[in-house]
């Protein structure tokens, strides 16, 4: 991942994000999702993160959920102020 700068790759490496992390095993797809090789490349170094980045003027948080897998749903529940998926008592 030469592309990401120095500062990127920082706060990445400070929420579990390492250049050689891979959760493929970890990924679940429904069959009729079709994925390019270089975006399953991609999906198995960046997703499953939760990324909080804080500046002087701005609070962030950035979710890669990305296939149908339990810690995708739970990054969703995440967003929407829950702990893990299921919840908030909703179907899916």
């Amino acid at each position: 991942m030469s592309s990401l700068s120095k500062d990127v790759k920082l706060v990445l490496k400070s929420q579990g994000w390492s250049e050689e992390r891979d959760i493929s095993s970890s990924l679940e797809f429904v069959q009729e999702k079709k994925l390019f090789p270089i975006s399953k490349k991609v999906i198995s170094n960046f997703g499953h993160l939760k990324v909080k980045d804080q500046g002087q003027h701005y609070n962030e948080c950035i979710y890669f959920d990305v296939d149908d897998s339990l810690p995708s749903k739970n990054l969703r529940a995440n967003v929407y102020g829950y702990e893990k998926f299921g919840m908030s008592g909703l179907e899916e």
